[in-house]
């Protein structure tokens, strides 16, 4: 059977997924007034969630052996890629919670059928990273020491390196 989606190594067939909520969001910083109502202003888009709701089955393998790989994957602090089985590239994702329902047992407690939530985040890749307004490209463990000046009235998550204005 193809995979209907793969995150990171880990194969998920039609069997598997039951659905995937998604969430987006705006950030809005709230600046207290003297007299009246706080007055917001946006300060950009977080990053989407998704909830990979599925269901880990004999299928597949041990449903033990596949949360093991999940969990390890979120220790390591990895960034999967969430992949259609035509290998369309849905995007990176950070894993920030697995939650297990264990739904069917064997006699003894071995785990058969767990019904499981993947908590994924969006992942944007540091391309530069912003300090006091510099552009540093790369990132804290191999940053290149050249500062470029950027356009401080657009978020710097929206902007591409190839855009940057260098000075």
């Amino acid at each position: 059977m193809s995979a209907l989606l793969w995150l990171g190594n880990i194969k998920l067939d039609a069997l598997t997924v039951r659905d995937m909520p998604t969430s987006r969001s705006w950030e809005w910083a709230e600046h207290k007034t003297i007299a009246g109502l706080p007055v917001l202003q946006q300060t950009g888009r977080a990053s989407d969630v998704y909830t990979l709701n599925i269901r880990i089955h004999p299928q597949l393998g041990t449903p033990a052996s596949i949360l093991g790989e999940l969990y390890a994957a979120g220790d390591r602090g990895e960034v999967l890629i969430l992949q259609t089985g035509a290998g369309e590239q849905l995007g990176s994702y950070a894993l920030t919670g697995v939650d297990v329902n264990r739904s069917a047992t064997t006699p003894k407690g071995v785990l058969v059928i767990a019904d499981v939530a993947l908590k994924l985040k969006e992942h944007r890749p540091a391309d530069f990273e912003v300090v006091q307004g510099i552009a540093i490209e790369g990132n804290a463990t191999n940053a290149t020491a050249t500062p470029t000046p950027i356009d401080e009235s657009r978020d710097p998550a929206d902007v591409p390196p190839a855009e940057m204005v260098r000075a």
